[in-house]
């Protein structure tokens, strides 16, 4: 199928409901860009307890580039 208009699709439940991969089934369907904010959030969350003393907002912006955006779509 094939969409002409641009659409944003945002799936939300309570951990271990199924969202992920029903998002992800969704996606593959309909050709659609993938992002896991959960995988994000533990990210952030890993940095943020590891490394207190360095985290700060740079330091995410600072890892957001093309390996870390491989990672969370995929």
């Amino acid at each position: 199928m094939r969409l002409k208009k641009k659409i944003k699709v945002a799936i939300d439940s309570p951990a271990a409901a199924g969202a992920g991969t029903q998002a992800k089934l969704i996606s593959k369907h309909y050709n659609l860009f993938y992002l896991d904010t959960g995988k994000i959030y533990r990210l952030i969350a890993n940095i943020k307890i590891t490394q207190p003393k360095n985290y700060n907002n740079k330091l995410i912006e600072k890892k957001n580039d093309q390996t870390y955006h491989e990672r969370f779509t995929k």
